[in-house]
């Protein structure tokens, strides 16, 4: 009620306020707003993904909203200028015709501005209710996204379709946003209905994401969507009705490390990612995944097909895996080829070969064979290509040892909240990510053991696991080699290949960390330049985030192996 509210008292102070300056003003002033709701849309996509995502994290969440609302604001302003400058008088009409022409185009620029203000608000990362009013929902039986509460003035809608004609008609371009951002208002409201309540990622960065494959799979709509049962449940949104008959489609998308939540993992849903098709007409529609074929959590291989039949169900990737592969699987109506890939907000260009044909049986077949997407975990190295020619067998020694089974810092040491400067903490005084040099001194200084932060974060189903490579010669970095694959890798017995997620490194007194679960440690060149395997005044301490309930059993730089052992990571 309360947004309800809000939007007819914006919209009517607006036409009121400009049915008492007159006609010519209102008209004037509709089509500053015309113009300037233009541009916005119109530099919206390189403003905040060129522009804002680049200058600090904090954009990430908000880029969206302010990469509209700004250069809206900005481009009303400047034309109000002009307007004003050139237009120094009013036309004199009869005053019940100039209030009443004035309000009518005062409230077609109040809707405007409300409608733009609803859109680039939406974008923010806050609750899917906002002022007790959430437009789209997930239907509470099947999951399907669905119709919520409606706005008594749809100002957000008709914003929509108004630029929407425009981008096809007067202001035409070669990527109108009726096809290249189809449903906008509806993505305000869709890109908040995530895990946690609206507060996980609202939004993709360029590189968190890539679509590797398209399948098409061949058979009826029930087929497709029912797999194994017949409890005849139905694909449907607000947009395209129930379809009936229609294409399935799988789009298997990587996502890479920069794509998690700063807490760690990621958890899809079908609000946030949508597959956008075009007709022969022209006309795009965004369909709404189905499901998401992902790892199994407690497999190392084979695959699971997890179906979006209630509400709030998101799909989560399996702990210790930096850059999880997802297929994504749709049913896009009779009619309408594959265009491109939305992913919270980014929009993901499709293969240009055509999409591989598969019926449904063979889609159940080689997911139950977990081949239909490479979803064994991130392969860094081939397994055919591991070198342990230089492998030395490592005697670990519990706490003590080489690679340990802890999360807390090394030797003891502690911080507190307000010595941290490039390093964050979260409310349970653990570090989830950052970067700072700090005096080895500070570290081992006493401190109150309430307050005190002493370790690192871990997701639920994962384990830090910290490996102090400088201690055994054999297990030092070899020399930095830009063109040689040296990512720094645990491997457990079941082939799965796990990152670092950061490092300590001590030298002279000083202690560097750098932990960062979105930024894995990828080449050495990403290491501190001064260490050298052959100084031995220098400690190096590799920390790994991997999965509960599995054997560690190598450490390698990219193929060349150089440790075995026995580490068993327990689900407690």
């Amino acid at each position: 009620m309360i947004m309800q509210l809000v939007v007819i008292a914006l919209v009517a102070f607006i036409a009121y306020w400009w049915a008492s300056q007159g006609a010519l003003s209102a008209l004037l002033h509709l089509a500053c707003v015309v113009a300037a709701g233009a541009v916005a849309f119109g530099v919206w996509e390189l403003a905040t993904i060129k522009g804002l995502f680049p200058l600090h994290e904090f954009f990430h969440t908000s880029g969206w909203a302010i990469g509209l609302l700004i250069p809206f604001a900005v481009s009303l302003v400047v034309f109000r200028l002009l307007t004003d400058k050139i237009v120094r008088a009013n036309l004199a009409l009869n005053p019940n015709v100039n209030w009443a022409v004035g309000a009518i185009f005062g409230a077609g620029a109040g809707i405007l501005t409300t409608g733009i203000v609803l859109i680039g608000v939406g974008h923010l990362q806050v609750p899917p209710k906002i002022l007790g009013f959430q437009r789209y929902v997930q239907d509470a039986t099947s999951g399907v996204i669905a119709d919520g509460a409606k706005l008594w003035i749809p100002a957000d809608s008709l914003t929509e379709k108004f630029y929407g004609l425009l981008s096809g008609g007067a202001f035409a371009t070669s990527q109108p946003l009726a096809v290249y951002r189809p449903q906008v208002a509806a993505e305000a409201t869709l890109l908040r209905v995530s895990f946690d309540s609206g507060m996980s990622r609202n939004s993709m960065q360029p590189g968190d994401a890539s679509v590797s494959r398209l399948i098409k799979v061949e058979g009826s709509a029930q087929e497709i969507y029912d797999y194994g049962d017949q409890r005849g449940w139905s694909y449907s949104d607000p947009f395209n009705g129930r379809v009936a008959a229609g294409d399935g489609y799988i789009v298997v998308v990587d996502f890479t490390a920069s794509a998690r939540e700063r807490s760690g993992g990621m958890a899809v849903g079908n609000a946030q990612f949508c597959l956008v098709g075009q007709n022969s007409a022209g006309e795009a529609t965004p369909v709404f995944p189905i499901s998401v074929i992902a790892q199994a959590e407690d497999s190392g291989n084979p695959l699971g097909r997890f179906r979006f039949q209630s509400s709030d169900f998101f799909v989560a990737s399996i702990p210790g895996e930096s850059r999880p592969t997802m297929g994504f699987e749709f049913i896009l109506p009779q009619g309408f080829e594959p265009l491109y890939f939305m992913a919270r907000g980014l929009r993901l260009e499709l293969p240009s070969e055509p999409p591989d044909t598969i019926s449904v049986a063979s889609r159940n077949r080689a997911i139950a064979a977990g081949n239909i997407i490479s979803g064994g975990g991130q392969r860094y190295v081939d397994d055919a290509d591991f070198n342990t020619d230089n492998m030395q067998r490592l005697q670990l020694s519990g706490r003590d040892g080489a690679i340990v089974v802890s999360s807390s810092f090394p030797g003891r040491w502690t911080l507190l909240r307000d010595q941290l400067s490039g390093l964050r903490d979260n409310e349970d005084r653990q570090i989830d990510g950052g970067k700072q040099t700090i005096r080895v001194e500070i570290l081992e200084e006493r401190k109150n053991r309430q307050l005190a932060i002493d370790e690192f974060f871990q997701s639920p189903g994962e384990q830090i696991v910290r490996a102090e490579v400088t201690s055994l010669p054999f297990l030092k970095p070899p020399p930095t080699n830009n063109s040689a694959n040296q990512v720094p890798l645990l491997i457990d017995s079941n082939g799965n290949q796990y990152v670092a997620i950061g490092y300590i490194f001590v030298e002279r007194g000083m202690a560097e960390f750098s932990f960062d679960v979105g930024e894995p440690i990828l080449s050495l060149g990403q290491l501190p330049a001064s260490l050298s395997a052959q100084r031995t005044d220098q400690q190096l301490f590799l920390i790994f985030n991997v999965r509960k309930n599995i054997t560690l059993q190598r450490l390698s730089y990219g193929p060349e192996v150089r440790a075995e052992f026995q580490l068993v990571i327990s689900g407690r």
